[in-house]
């Protein structure tokens, strides 16, 4: 776990305006999830990775990307989902 990676995910957060409470209700789970991905604790479940990355203006690769701690994808799509679905997704709507 590196603090490359908890940096990350916080700062792209953070950046898009949202608390971790906010984030947390956008993707149905609880504040403390978030926080424990942004600690570098655990990762996102595959499931919840479109909605993070709609959440948070990414790419599901880039997502998985923070998570690893690289600071771009590797080029290895770990989603069978196509861009347009990710589109789909309701989030925070205002």
């Amino acid at each position: 776990m590196t603090d490359r990676r908890r940096r990350r995910l916080a700062q792209r957060r953070k950046a898009t305006g949202l608390s971790q409470e906010r984030l947390a209700e956008a993707l149905g789970v609880d504040r403390s999830t978030v926080a424990r991905w942004e600690r570098a604790e655990t990762d996102p479940q595959p499931w919840h990775r479109p909605r993070l990355a709609a959440a948070l203006n990414l790419s599901i690769e880039e997502v998985v990307a923070c998570e690893a701690g690289r600071a771009r994808p590797s080029g290895i799509i770990e989603s069978s989902l196509r861009q347009d679905q990710i589109n789909s997704i309701p989030i925070l709507r205002t």
